[in-house]
């Protein structure tokens, strides 16, 4: 899945919220929070126009992944 920051300002703090997960998540990083995951800590913000992405494995539908706070 691929993240694209399509604004015209800096995004920090991300915070995604993964539902109906079943397997492994690479390339972000776990929060206390329960399904909170956010940007790994070499890419703590996202600069316009850029990306970043990251994979799951899920043996069934997919995953729900909604945005729960930015800065």
């Amino acid at each position: 899945m691929i993240i694209k920051n399509k604004s015209e300002k800096p995004i920090k703090d991300l915070k995604l919220v993964i539902e109906d997960l079943s397997g492994s998540i690479w390339g972000l990083n776990p929060t206390q929070q329960r399904n909170t995951y956010e940007l790994p800590q070499w890419q703590k913000v996202l600069q316009p126009g850029s990306e970043c992405s990251f994979v799951y494995v899920q043996g069934g539908p997919q995953a729900k992944v909604t945005v729960q706070s930015y800065n």
